[in-house]
């Protein structure tokens, strides 16, 4: 019971740091008031559309760096994100930090079930190749690109269940 009683607090503090960190923002007690707030407001206008969240908070790591276009086409609200970036960006977030915990490359389910297809009918390759983009996820390479992207439109709906 005395474990289970310290959980909110213990996990609440490693998703806040957690969440510090997809945003390039350092710790101390100022920056914590300013990355709670950050955190809160932008989770609430990624809320408001269907964004992918990895794709998201990678392509923010950009926006660090200056460029926010590849990160406006994500967000339906754009002024909210302009005002939210504009106090984001004036915390000068550590874009090199970003693209340590926001991977570029994840299994996504389209290209996990485009391997096993393959794999099914005798062809590694897919599944070689996803590999290779999974393997080093926070390194962006040539060639790989596709394994950066969302699924397409046509895939539909997915589910996964525990186990799979």
């Amino acid at each position: 019971m005395e474990a289970l009683g310290g959980f909110r607090e213990n996990y609440s503090k490693a998703w806040s740091e957690g969440m510090k960190a997809k945003l390039g923002l350092a710790s101390g007690a100022k920056e914590d008031i300013a990355a709670s707030s950050l955190v809160d407001d932008v989770i609430a206008i990624l809320k408001d559309g269907p964004v992918d969240y990895t794709l998201f908070f990678r392509r923010l790591g950009k926006a660090a760096r200056g460029d926010l276009g590849p990160v406006h086409g994500m967000v339906l609200d754009l002024a909210a994100f302009d005002a939210w970036a504009e106090r984001w960006l004036a915390l000068e977030p550590d874009a090199e930090l970003m693209d340590s915990v926001n991977p570029a490359y994840i299994p996504r389910n389209h290209l996990v079930e485009e391997a096993l297809a393959a794999a099914t009918n005798g062809k590694l390759a897919p599944l070689h190749e996803l590999l290779v983009a999974v393997t080093e996820p926070f390194t962006e390479r040539p060639g790989l690109e596709r394994y950066a992207e969302g699924a397409p439109e046509d895939f539909g709906n997915y589910s996964t269940f525990c186990g799979t």
